[in-house]
């Protein structure tokens, strides 16, 4: 179920798209309770499709680890249940087990934009270029919020290239030590397989993204109508 963010209803009726509404559209449309709309956002270019896509993915690589985890029914921070729900912030996945650590862990996934001209430039200077920046975004923005609500924040932001950033590495090799203590495999095994199908999954997504602009354009990608898609 990769368009519908593991099954989730997202968002009322009646929830208008930010993307739109920032765009100055004359007319906002609302998402439906899955997030269609914000799937095929002409503003949004596909990236709630391929951040559902990864996340499900993601879900799936836990699932078959020994961690308790939680889905994003559950992610909406307490002290916050009182605002109107576009303006709750909600956590990706939610690791409950403190035998991997302490406090529950929110993880929030990042896939960069390929159409972004300053997350292409920082992907050719280094590997996981766009990604560090992505990552740290994300903790200016939601660490002191974890905090007090007594949970423990992880980023995982990924490349335009499909490679993790450090807060994704890092996660995955603790999850990788933490699998291969209760399996008895090795650490570097399990760490390599985690990585491998995430980050296949986020060239796969570029790709597809990629594609999937050059073909909506209005010249086609070689200067012809282009088909729908």
């Amino acid at each position: 179920m990769i368009d519908l963010r593991l099954g989730e209803k997202l968002f009322s009726g009646s929830t208008p798209c930010l993307l739109c509404a920032a765009a100055n559209y004359a007319v906002v449309p609302p998402l439906d309770e899955h997030g269609y709309h914000a799937m095929v956002c002409t503003v949004g270019l596909g990236a709630t499709r391929r951040h559902n896509a990864l996340q499900n993915v993601l879900f799936a690589v836990l699932k078959q680890s020994p961690l308790c985890l939680h889905v994003t029914g559950e992610l909406t921070f307490p002290s916050q249940q009182h605002l109107p729900e576009v303006q709750q912030q909600r956590m990706d996945l939610l690791i409950d087990d403190t035998r991997f650590n302490r406090r529950p862990v929110r993880l929030d996934i990042t896939v960069v934009s390929p159409h972004n001209d300053s997350f292409l430039t920082y992907a050719s200077k280094e590997a996981a270029g766009a990604a560090r920046p992505a990552e740290a975004q994300k903790r200016t923005k939601y660490d002191a919020l974890c905090a007090t609500n007594g949970t423990s924040f992880n980023p995982i932001g990924f490349d335009v290239q499909g490679g993790a950033g450090p807060a994704g590495k890092l996660f995955f090799r603790r999850l990788a030590e933490y699998t291969s203590s209760v399996r008895g495999s090795k650490p570097g095994t399990e760490y390599h397989t985690i990585l491998l199908r995430v980050e296949r999954t986020v060239l796969q997504l570029t790709a597809a993204a990629v594609n999937r602009r050059l073909l909506s354009s209005p010249q086609g990608p070689t200067g012809t109508p282009a088909h729908p898609v």
